[in-house]
């Protein structure tokens, strides 16, 4: 660790620490456009929305999946399937949502 760095568990520093929801788990379906729903396979290796690897929802489904919202400047964490990718939410990303497979980690604004 950095000289100067003071050790702070992660729910000190977060206002967020949630992961997301399958819309098929909860009677919706993937649409062929709308909202944005990132996957594990959206994410590349070094962080980066893969925009051909986005799958859509509806803006209801959207709605109903309030605890899974992303927004600009989230920290995506994959736990599930390809473990350990990280990525931060662009604005060019949002409206978008997330599965199961996707922690997501927002940091307190101070």
């Amino acid at each position: 660790m950095k000289q100067g760095w003071e050790n702070k568990r992660l729910g000190e520093i977060c206002r967020v620490i949630t992961k997301g929801t399958t819309p098929t788990s909860i009677g919706h379906k993937f649409t062929v456009s709308g909202i944005n729903f990132i996957k594990v396979e959206s994410l590349s290796e070094t962080g980066e929305i893969i925009p051909d690897k986005v799958a859509f929802i509806s803006k209801e489904c959207h709605q109903v999946l309030k605890r899974s919202q992303l927004e600009v400047n989230d920290i995506l964490f994959s736990i599930a399937g390809a473990l350990g990718r990280v990525g931060i939410v662009k604005e060019n990303i949002v409206p978008a949502n997330t599965n199961q497979a996707l922690a997501i980690i927002r940091v307190k604004d101070t």
